[in-house]
């Protein structure tokens, strides 16, 4: 913090020679609506010789922006410090993004693309630890108007049908009053469902500006969103982030997504504690959504969390734990990541933000250590190896990690909107399958109506109830040309948007479709998942014995060409792992380790935390 990226002691090779660029703010333009010449300058001066990013930074605004407009700061979020829907802001941004496109594009520093925003989110909900940041604790005029004319193109105009629906008695849509934050008990309702999808509507088409922008000037300079995957793994959908939507848009993906040991607010044992080393799923199930969505684009982490986070950090991790969290994230689809945080000065001594009285604004960085846990040599150098080795094998994991999905998870944001625990019933299905050998991927409206319907062989619909008609309509164009749909039951799929009954059942068409029975339980939808796998049996198994009930180790295998297979395996279990490796016909397969050249044999053990790369030959 502080020192110049052309510091060798600091940024080398060792320790990460990356660059970034001075972060892009409100501040770079003047009260006349022209950019500051001087930031364009200091720019375009910048040494373009080291890889990097550069960082929209959107807390603050100058003075004469809250002058000129008094409600510029109302619904400002966390992060971002002013009204996204107010015009001045706009006008600001696009005067801003068109200066400095000519001078960035091309530049070694934002080879890694330009994050449009440093985790954004606008939780509007009432109780929210946010609305003790000031976050969302009410709508400007820019927002309130904006939601009206998205409720009248909602509603095709008839303000009688939005009446029945939201229960009111308006006259007209200009006559609507809204305000925020919302009550958490009305979610399940329509004027739930309504703020949240017209909040992820308005998100969405803000970094659609930002990012056209951009492109406007240089269509070449990449993108990418430092979004906080929590806000799709977990229930809440207040908070505006479509994250399907917004990976969709940029050219590349970007998060900060972490891993955990216990969380230092737990008073006991966490669920995931009974059979897990880590708490892993919300690295695991974003991960292989986004990779689903836009498979093949770069994958960026850029703050990733793995060896610390706000709410948890210890001296002591291990670095069998550093290995396996690193290469869990580069098998998910990771492709560069930037750890949080090194906190050395040139010296050695901890940076100055970590004297004194801890005054500032971030509590992740005022309770940390007075150093970091990055700096524990022992975790510096095992980060270090374990890049070293997935770059040495990068082939062999690149081939591991390109998989075909051949399962793939319908998702609904419509079902994740409405109901209270959604996200925690799709980790059911997603657990009990993410150990069976392959990828898990997902499957959206989009996803079935834009990618190839042969990447997969199978889409399950588990505990989702509300879909819009055209989510239903693009499962039932699927079954009409082939495909095959698991239903968990009846249940799912039954309701629109507003809860209101679907008249209308999936019917097989062309395709082939299983309908579960009410009590069907999660051991028996897999075993009817796994028996659909029609093009992506590898011949290979790998049997887990680990004295619990839950397996513990991730692995992935794929043929090699001169015969043989690659295998990589990862136990997220807590506890040691007894393994064996075979093929369906029978046939007898000895394993070496790739990254050792220690022969195995058929039979072998992985310590929790452990990673393996191994090569299968047949004995």
């Amino acid at each position: 913090m502080g020192n110049p990226t052309s510091d060798s002691d600091l940024y080398n090779d060792h320790l990460g020679n990356l660059d970034v660029l001075p972060g892009i703010n409100p501040h770079w333009v003047n009260s006349n609506s022209t950019l500051q010449n001087w930031r364009v300058t200091q720019l375009a001066g910048y040494p373009s010789t080291k890889t990097g990013y550069s960082l929209l930074w959107n807390s603050g605004i100058p003075n004469w922006m809250t002058q000129q407009e008094p409600e510029i700061t109302v619904g400002r979020s966390l992060f971002t410090g002013y009204d996204i829907d107010n015009p001045l802001m706009k006008r600001s941004w696009s005067t801003i993004l068109r200066g400095v496109a000519p001078v960035i594009g091309g530049h070694k520093a934002v080879d890694m693309g330009v994050i449009l925003s440093n985790e954004p989110h606008w939780f509007s909900e009432q109780g929210h630890w946010t609305q003790n940041y000031g976050e969302m604790n009410a709508i400007s005029s820019y927002t309130l108007e904006k939601f009206r004319q998205w409720l009248n193109d909602k509603y095709s105009g008839s303000i009688a049908s939005l009446n029945e629906n939201w229960s009111t008695q308006f006259s007209h849509f200009d006559a609507i009053q809204f305000s925020i934050p919302i009550d958490p008990a009305t979610r399940g309702t329509p004027v739930w469902y309504d703020w949240c999808r017209f909040n992820m509507d308005r998100v969405v088409s803000w970094f659609s500006f930002l990012q056209g922008e951009l492109h406007a000037v240089d269509s070449s300079i990449d993108t990418s969103i430092k979004i906080m995957p929590d806000l799709f793994t977990e229930n809440n959908r207040s908070h505006g982030i479509d994250l399907e939507a917004l990976t969709n848009l940029t050219t590349m993906i970007g998060d900060d997504a972490k891993t955990r040991k216990r969380d230092l607010r737990s008073t006991e044992p966490e669920h995931w504690e009974e059979h897990y080393a880590y708490f892993w799923e919300e690295l695991a199930v974003s991960y292989d959504f986004m990779e689903s969505v836009s498979p093949g684009k770069i994958h960026v982490n850029s703050e990733a969390h793995f060896l610390s986070s706000s709410w948890w950090r210890e001296l002591s991790v291990s670095p069998a734990y550093v290995r396996n969290t690193y290469w869990l994230a580069t098998i998910l689809g990771m492709d560069a990541s930037m750890s949080w945080f090194w906190a050395r000065d040139p010296d050695g001594s901890p940076e100055q933000r970590l004297e004194g009285d801890l005054e500032f604004f971030d509590p992740a960085m005022a309770g940390a250590f007075a150093a970091s846990v990055n700096m524990q040599p022992q975790v510096a150098n095992e980060l270090a190896q374990t890049m070293f080795d997935l770059n040495a094998y990068s082939e062999e994991v690149m081939a591991l990690r390109n998989q075909r999905r051949p399962v793939r998870l319908f998702y609904s944001e419509t079902s994740a909107i409405n109901k209270t625990a959604h996200m925690t019933d799709q980790f059911e299905i997603y657990e009990s399958l993410f150990f069976e050998g392959f990828p898990v991927g997902y499957a959206t409206q989009n996803i079935i109506e834009n990618q190839d319907s042969s990447n997969w062989d199978v889409v399950v619909v588990y505990k989702t109830p509300f879909v819009t008609d055209a989510e239903f309509a693009a499962l039932q164009a699927y079954l009409n040309t082939g495909g095959t749909v698991i239903l968990d039951s009846t249940a799912s799929l039954s309701k629109n948007e507003y809860g209101q009954n679907r008249a209308s059942s999936l019917v097989a068409g062309q395709g082939t479709l299983h309908v579960m029975g009410v009590s069907a339980q999660v051991d028996e939808i897999k075993q009817q998942v796994l028996s659909s796998l029609t093009n992506s049996a590898s011949g290979v198994l790998l049997t887990e014995s680990n004295g619990l009930s839950h397996k513990g180790c991730v692995w992935r295998v794929v043929p090699k060409a001169e015969g043989g297979y690659l295998m990589t395996v990862i136990n997220l279990g807590k506890n040691t792992a007894q393994l064996q490796v075979s093929m369906t016909d029978q046939t007898q397969l000895k394993a070496v380790d790739l990254l050792t050249g220690t022969q195995l044999g058929s039979e072998f053990e992985l310590v929790s935390e452990g990673v393996l790369l191994l090569e299968l030959v047949s004995l």
